[in-house]
């Protein structure tokens, strides 16, 4: 079973250091890094392919291009409902 706060940090930790360059306090999981510009195309390809391996949960481009991918919140509750609610 998955917790939403390992998620969380694991996701988090990923998208600062490996992304985006970034401090880890530098961005919230609540902020648009797709809408806001902080991911592109490339970064959500390198994303989904940690997703599938970190987290077992295969991802299609539609779910890369969903709106509610926009944020790091919003990533963990698709996780974690790709992993049957855990």
């Amino acid at each position: 079973m998955l917790d939403r706060s390992a998620v969380a940090r694991q996701l988090h930790e990923f998208v600062c250091t490996e992304l985006l360059r970034r401090p880890p306090e530098s961005i919230s999981l609540n902020d648009a890094l797709v809408s806001g510009g902080y991911l592109d195309s490339f970064a959500l390809a390198q994303l989904g392919v940690f997703i599938e391996e970190a987290f077992g949960v295969a991802l299609d481009d539609a779910d890369l291009a969903r709106p509610e991918f926009d944020s790091l919140d919003e990533m963990v509750d698709l996780i974690l409902r790709s992993r049957g609610g855990e």
